[in-house]
């Protein structure tokens, strides 16, 4: 197991210029990768998996070989199951879908259709080609649904950390979709734990001055781009509703982040559910869904299930 550790330290945890945000996330989630292989978790069987499907041609100029790739996890029924597309964090720098597979596992078991995609992180991306990613992923889900017992029109979308960023994001802003010749099909957006929902209050933030030289790379110097990278820029009237869940000892300036979110959904009448999970920080958010047994399973599957009807 130590060499294990190790072995997933250097692969994920010591890149160059990573922060204290994406090292705090990445250590759970190598511990939840060697958690499954020692323990066997998790405790529901899945019924089929596919990995590292390509969600964008091959031969485009933008496709990346490792990174614009899905994995799909679905249980054993005829059709009509809901479908969930979830994005994994690492402050736009890190991270992996690999990493995550006892959560497809885990939701497959319980009746949902789920898609764990890769992206292009910032070392050779911006946030919009990060956000093209994952919009085109959706596509991708959205035309190949059925295949996997999924129904395209009960689509949801997840993230945790800077992921959560791009699925609010996505979800918000419909000129992603446009570029693709296509209405956004998702119908909910749950985030845990997001990060980045107002970009231009983080950016200015003391907190993050440490982090600048990077977050610039992403988001750019331009304040403009960093509103237009903000999901609350972009709330509206008539919006999917949103499952929020925060823990309370998460960072400061992402709960207050979270909070300024909310608030403009309720004050344009947008459905919204809003969890607070006691003694959990930022990591731990996610790191919980390693067992199957976490009662953030049944809330998220009960609000996907009441708005995809």
């Amino acid at each position: 197991m130590q060499q294990q550790r190790a072995f997933l330290w250097q692969q994920y945890c010591n890149e160059p210029g990573m922060n204290i945000i994406a090292k705090h996330v990445m250590i759970i989630c190598c511990w939840m990768i060697i958690s499954t292989a020692v323990t066997g978790t998790p405790i529901h069987k899945i019924m089929s998996q596919q990995k590292n499907i390509p969600y964008l041609d091959s031969t485009s100029g933008s496709f990346h070989p490792q990174r614009n790739l899905l994995d799909m996890y679905w249980p054993a029924v005829t059709e009509n199951c809901p479908v969930l597309i979830f994005i994994h964090g690492g402050t736009w720098i890190s991270g992996s879908k690999d990493m995550y597979a006892a959560l497809g596992d885990n939701f497959a078991s319980k009746g949902m259709v789920t898609a764990i995609i890769n992206y292009r992180l910032g070392d050779i991306a911006s946030y919009s080609q990060m956000a093209d990613d994952c919009a085109a992923a959706v596509k991708w889900v959205y035309e190949n649904a059925k295949r996997y017992n999924g129904n395209p029109n009960r689509i949801c979308i997840s993230g945790h950390s800077a992921g959560g960023h791009l699925a609010a994001l996505v979800t918000l802003d419909q000129a992603y979709f446009n570029k693709l010749h296509m209405v956004n099909p998702v119908k909910a957006c749950l985030l845990i734990d997001a990060f980045g929902l107002n970009m231009e209050t983080i950016i200015k933030s003391p907190l993050v001055t440490m982090y600048r030289s990077y977050i610039a790379k992403v988001f750019t110097n331009d304040s403009l781009q960093w509103k237009n990278a903000s999901p609350v820029t972009h709330v509206h009237q008539k919006q999917v509703p949103f499952y929020i869940a925060t823990g309370n000892n998460s960072y400061p300036f992402l709960l207050s982040d979270n909070e300024v979110f909310i608030q403009k959904l309720r004050n344009l009448d947008a459905k919204v559910v809003v969890e607070k999970i006691p003694g959990k920080n930022h990591a731990e958010m996610i790191a919980q869904l390693q067992q199957s047994s976490n009662m953030l399973y049944n809330r998220m599957i009960s609000f996907i299930t009441d708005h995809t009807q």
